[in-house]
């Protein structure tokens, strides 16, 4: 389906829930996407028609703020979900039941991760630095210049925008100076004029009763769907797989390289994204060939990463690549080709073409 660029995903969900369940035959399928799912006309059409959901409940619900300040006062009873390796340290998952539905009656499931712990942590922290710089650099600006109130309140405000940890408050200081009324050669008779200035300064404070309050929230997320038979360690599982199925889709712009392009034709399009498509599911055969066999073989890796590092799991870029340097060269005489030299084949080239099931005379052809 080739739609506008500038056409909302959103708008674009009942058309594709509507196209899976014409080619599938069914409507039980588990239907997972982002928060632009979650939007009334989607989720009651889906589950009105038989069909099965899952997304995140975006922040802007009234049903997070109110969970926000539910978990101030409760103990959630978190369950442990799984724990998901990586090289940085393991990313733990916990799952908790919605005491309460949403607004439409559907089932809230609320996750807790410790990478997201981590990462709202950090971003609370480093916004805070921030807004105290700011500040800070506000003051030694004041302290060398004069400045009209209402543009340091801009400045200010500037600073603590979208960090309410951060409270500023503006005193002013009256300063006198006296000046001579006219110009010339001060004497026993000039008068002088009093002259009353404000001097204004900035200071600031952290609000550590509402970082405390916050910080309990960190890593959560909010889970939406329809489904009453799946528990919620199997909707988080469900929901993150999600990604697993779009990975193709991050090869758009890397592996394949694809560029923008200036067609108004449609049926040209989707001519090119049908080349795309081929191209991908010839990459995920490939893959699934040397995976397979490599199960088969009771082999946990191959060596073709760079250093000749383990691969676990290959993909087909990787796969390809190790075939970067094989040439043909041919020996032509009056026209004529008189002999054909090939690169020799290493070990691992050799290796990954046994698991494809390629003999050499297949990859070479005469």
């Amino acid at each position: 389906m080739a739609l506008d660029g500038n056409t909302p995903d959103s708008n674009t969900h009942i058309d594709t829930w509507n196209f899976l369940k014409e080619i599938s035959g069914r409507t039980d399928f588990l239907y997972i996407a982002d928060s632009k799912l979650c939007s009334r006309e989607n989720m009651r059409y889906i589950d009105e028609n038989g069909g099965r959901f899952i997304t995140v409940l975006p922040s802007t619900r009234s049903e997070v703020s109110w969970f926000h300040e539910y978990i101030q006062e409760h103990d959630i009873g978190w369950t442990d979900a799984f724990a998901k390796k990586r090289s940085k340290g393991d990313i733990e998952f916990s799952v908790s039941e919605s005491p309460i539905p949403s607004s439409e009656g559907f089932r809230i499931v609320w996750v807790w991760s410790s990478q997201k712990e981590e990462f709202d942590s950090e971003t609370r922290d480093r916004n805070i630095r921030r807004s105290v710089s700011e500040l800070m650099d506000l003051e030694s600006s004041l302290q060398r210049r004069r400045m009209k109130k209402e543009r340091i309140i801009k400045k200010a405000e500037k600073a603590v925008s979208d960090v309410p940890y951060v409270r500023y408050e503006i005193t002013e200081e009256k300063t006198e100076t006296y000046r001579q009324s006219k110009r010339g050669r001060p004497s026993d008779e000039t008068v002088y004029k009093k002259i009353s200035e404000s001097v204004y300064h900035i200071s600031w404070s952290i609000d550590r009763e509402l970082i405390e309050k916050d910080s309990k929230s960190d890593g959560i997320f909010p889970l939406i769907t329809n489904c009453r038979d799946i528990d919620a360690l199997e909707i988080l599982a469900r929901y993150k797989y999600q990604p697993m199925l779009e990975k193709r889709y991050e090869q758009l712009k890397t592996v394949y390289g694809v560029m923008p392009v200036l067609f108004k034709s449609i049926t040209r399009i989707e001519g090119f994204l049908f080349l795309y498509f081929v191209a991908m599911l010839i990459q995920a055969l490939i893959e699934r060939d040397v995976r397979i066999a490599m199960d088969q073989c009771s082999m946990k890796s191959i060596p073709i990463y760079s250093e000749e590092r383990e691969c676990f799991s290959p993909t087909s870029d990787r796969i390809l690549s190790e075939f970067h340097d094989i040439e043909v060269h041919r020996l032509v005489s009056h026209g004529n080709e008189v002999r054909r030299f090939y690169t020799e084949f290493s070990d691992l080239q050799k290796l990954i073409m046994s698991l494809l099931g390629v003999s050499e005379e297949e990859f070479r052809p005469e």
